[in-house]
């Protein structure tokens, strides 16, 4: 009895750490949109339209525009502050259907989604080799890997809350960079290659991709719940991929930069596609 006991709050305890690095980013970003979308309003439709907020569905109903917004404000609230601590939902990992993903396109869209927040104290910024991504007419040739947008999405988030979480300093110029290359050093198959890099503070000493990706490992003073590395694993395995951690700061990293980490995730190309 005490086995099954202890194994079923096993299991919540990872159910309850799955949602909550699953809904970190898009919780997130639902607060922060709607406030954007207050501020839009209040400043930009209002002063022309200055009885919006007081419309109403039909003369039959009593809620205004301005009180379901205030409605909206504090359920996002509600869902942020349920996100980050203890619910309860199975991993859809394996659930999740694969399809062809323009991979240049999402990340184009994902960091302008993230550098249109201004509460956030980090920056970050998106390039790509343009010698293999773009054309002899100066267009960008589209390259697609196999992915869902869901996980690719929850992969970066929690990359990125990783980096906030342990790198980031609230005095320093935070920085995240992206960058987009393709490998074709596999005789298989040609391979995206994405470098994800951070500023800040290193990883601590002779921490590895295996106590990244352990479940349950936690390392130094911010250390998390154990679980990031872990799902962002499994993501990079269920599309597909591999990654390695490559330590700036050390002699396999970049000179003269100010970047601490990188990952260099690699994913299969399935298609590209030239314009014209």
């Amino acid at each position: 009895m005490f086995n099954t006991i202890h194994g079923l709050e096993t299991e919540i305890i990872e159910q309850n750490t799955y949602l909550r690095h699953t809904l970190a980013g898009p919780s997130s970003n639902l607060k922060d949109s709607i406030s954007n979308i207050k501020k839009i309003l209040l400043t930009k439709v209002i002063p022309a339209h200055p009885d919006l907020l007081e419309l109403k569905i039909s003369d039959k109903h009593l809620v205004t525009l301005g009180e379901y917004l205030e409605i909206i404000e504090r359920d996002a609230s509600k869902i942020v502050s349920a996100v980050s601590s203890h619910l309860k939902v199975d991993s859809g990992i394996d659930a999740k259907k694969l399809r062809p993903m323009e991979i240049t396109d999402f990340f184009v869209k994902y960091t302008a989604e993230y550098n249109d927040r201004r509460d956030l104290n980090f920056k970050v910024e998106f390039t790509y080799d343009k010698e293999v991504f773009i054309d002899q007419n100066g267009e960008r040739i589209k390259t697609f890997i196999s992915a869902n947008d869901d996980l690719v999405r929850d992969l970066f988030d929690n990359l990125i809350d990783n980096a906030v979480k342990h790198a980031f300093s609230s005095e320093s110029n935070n920085r995240i960079e992206i960058f987009l290359m393709k490998n074709t050093d596999n005789e298989d198959q040609d391979e995206i290659t994405i470098l994800f890099s951070n500023t800040g503070n290193p990883f601590p000493e002779d921490f590895t991709a295996n106590d990244f990706i352990r479940k349950g490992s936690k390392f130094g003073t911010n250390s998390g719940d154990g679980y990031g590395g872990y799902y962002i694993n499994e993501i990079i395995k269920k599309l597909g991929g591999d990654f390695e951690i490559i330590d700036e700061t050390g002699p396999e990293g970049l000179p003269d930069t100010e970047l601490v980490t990188s990952f260099e995730i690699n994913f299969p190309i399935i298609e590209t596609e030239e314009n014209g």
